[in-house]
């Protein structure tokens, strides 16, 4: 049974040539996907900080009013990180298509 050389596998299959494309579609999965993590850590702050303050519920709590803003922010990091690969993947598509024709 032939053996395999895991150095010369990596070495092999990562020298393949990628179309613009390709590249553009991985770039754009890892920044959605890390936009998704990004989201995540903010609005668990966002929960810290609010189960943190929560005791003096008003406006004058910095600490509180921190913690809605970390939610708040961290939702709109998710939504970017949602929308925007849809966006780029219906301009790739062709545009807007007419409603009628």
């Amino acid at each position: 049974m032939p053996t395999i050389n895991r150095h010369n596998f990596v070495i092999k299959y990562s020298q393949i040539a990628l179309s613009a494309e390709e590249v553009n579609f991985v770039v754009q999965r890892q920044m959605s996907r890390s936009l998704k993590w990004i989201a995540g850590i903010v609005v668990a702050l966002g929960i810290v900080f609010c189960l943190a303050n929560l005791a003096e519920f008003n406006d004058g709590n910095l600490g509180l009013m921190v913690g809605i803003g970390f939610l708040v922010g961290g939702l709109q990091i998710l939504l970017f990180g949602t929308i925007v690969p849809l966006l780029h993947r219906v301009q790739e598509e062709g545009g807007r298509k007419p409603i009628r024709e």
